[in-house]
């Protein structure tokens, strides 16, 4: 779940383990993309960074937005409130990251920082279906826990700076 506060300008991140450098190591970012309110999802490979293409929701107005991006092997996909709004092929092979993974945009101490509220962010390492992405708006609750492999429920956390443990061990 994201929420901003302001128009955005300039690139800026939600969730991301890539360095935010351009160079590999890492294995997604996740956007506001081409500078734009719209969610882009990108996976960061050693031969080059797909993207989802940006979402057509734009997510400046105050309001909360739940955002998902996905990677199943051959189409990366960035989801808004439960409905795929793009995506775009890539069959690449996606490597282990080596980059932290970092929640509000600083990025590997590249500033990128995002202007609002993040909430409940999860990490799976197998690519949830169409139906457990709109049960994640819901009902979280009854999503399969099988590849969760981080959960940080924020609980509205103003990200600028701080420090969030990892509770994907207690749901």
């Amino acid at each position: 779940w994201i929420r901003t506060r302001q128009t955005l300008s300039g690139e800026r991140h939600f969730v991301d383990n890539s360095g935010c450098d351009g160079l590999t190591g890492g294995t997604f970012e996740f956007l506001n993309g081409a500078n734009t309110s719209k969610a882009r999802f990108i996976i960061v490979f050693d031969s080059g960074f797909p993207s989802s293409g940006d979402s057509t929701t734009s997510f400046d107005n105050g309001a909360w937005h739940h955002v998902v991006g996905s990677y199943d092997g051959s189409r990366v996909r960035i989801y808004v409130n439960g409905t795929e709004e793009n995506s775009s092929a890539s069959s690449v092979t996606q490597g282990a990251g080596t980059r932290p993974f970092q929640i509000g945009g600083d990025c590997n101490g590249n500033p990128f920082p995002w202007p609002g509220f993040i909430n409940d962010v999860r990490v799976y390492t197998r690519a949830l279906s169409s139906t457990e992405i709109k049960l994640l708006r819901y009902a979280p609750w009854v999503v399969s826990r099988t590849g969760l492999v981080g959960y940080w429920p924020l609980l509205n956390a103003n990200t600028e700076g701080g420090h969030f443990e990892d509770s994907s061990a207690i749901i």
